[in-house]
Formats: C-alpha cells, structure tokens, sequence
C-alpha cells in the first residue's frame, strides 16, 4: 500500500514514464535531505541521478479508411457463401434490448432479447438466436425470452436463417452481463 509521501512519486514517475523520450531525453532523481524523491527532465543538484528509461511502444491506430473498407458485419457475404445480404433483401438486423455492454439484476435469470431488421421477416426465413456461441432458438417474432440464464457475461447475435437454415445475415455481437443472487447466500 502507498503510503502518502509516495503517491505522489509513483504519479511522478508514471508521468514522467509517459513522457517519456518524447519531452525530455532524460529524467533526473533527486532525494533531498528529508528524503523527498523529486524527477525532473532537469537535474536539481549535482547528487541527481539520470535515470535509465526504456522506450514507450508505439500503438498506431487504424485508418479510418481501412475501416471503412472492411465495411460492417451486414454489408459483407455470409459464412454460407450466400451473395451479400442486402441482394437477399436485409440492410440490417439490430438487437435493441439488452443493450450492448449493458448490465442488470435479474434474480430468476429471465433475459428478454428484442430486436428488429430493415426490412421485415421474408416469407420461408426465421430468426435464430446465437447465445454465447451457441444457437439456442428460432422463431418468426422479433422477441425472444430465455429462462434461468446463469449470471456472468453472455454475448449474443441474431441471424436470419433461411428454409435450410443457413445464415442469410447476422446482427453484430451485443454483450451484457447478468448479476443474480447466490445460492450460498
């Protein structure tokens, strides 16, 4: 545990380590006579000590460009193969309850899963539900209720499945975590 004069110099040292090479070439350590640890990109006496810093990793983010390029879930073909999923008549599939990365109660475990495509259900296709990988339902209506779902995190996606089956399209991946009571409690 830190103790209060050293707070302050870890929040030092983390800023400095954050600055790192790009402000200063160095970082200097200085103790004074009470004690105190000070760093600076400047040394305070003759006593100061250059410190031995490793390089910062570089992290570069993605351009938008290539983002846009590898396009949404819905925009691509399916794993079927099938042609892509606005020639079989679907420009989304959108799962609006629960929300993504949503947390709640819920002490029986009941989850209820609505959602909704542009344009409706086609004739000989159904909704199927994915949950945490696995699919566990299908229907027609745009709601789904599942029983006794175990607390943690669970992940969902509804799919558009035609006569055999096969996915037509897919909603993108929507998270939530249940908190239920113990058992031992």
């Amino acid at each position: 545990m830190f103790r209060s004069k050293t707070l302050p110099q870890a929040l030092a040292l983390t800023l400095a380590l954050f600055m790192g090479t790009t402000v200063a070439d160095e970082i200097y350590r200085h103790v004074d006579d009470n004690g105190n640890v000070t760093y600076s990109d400047e040394p305070m006496t003759d006593d100061s000590q250059a410190m031995d810093l490793n390089p910062l990793p570089e992290v570069s983010l993605p351009d938008a460009s290539q983002q846009k390029e590898r396009g949404s879930r819905n925009e691509t073909a399916s794993d079927s193969g099938n042609a892509a999923p606005q020639a079989q008549g679907y420009q989304s599939i959108e799962i609006t309850q629960p929300e993504h990365d949503s947390a709640f109660w819920r002490g029986d475990g009941r989850v209820v899963v609505r959602f909704q495509s542009q344009p409706a259900l086609r004739a000989g296709h159904r909704y199927a539900l994915e949950v945490d990988g696995e699919r566990i339902q299908k229907s027609r209506r745009n709601t789904f209720s599942l029983k006794n779902v175990n607390r943690g995190t669970h992940e969902l996606v509804v799919h558009v499945v035609d006569g055999n089956g096969e996915t037509v399209n897919a909603s993108d991946v929507t998270r939530f975590t249940l908190h239920r009571p113990s058992q031992q409690n």
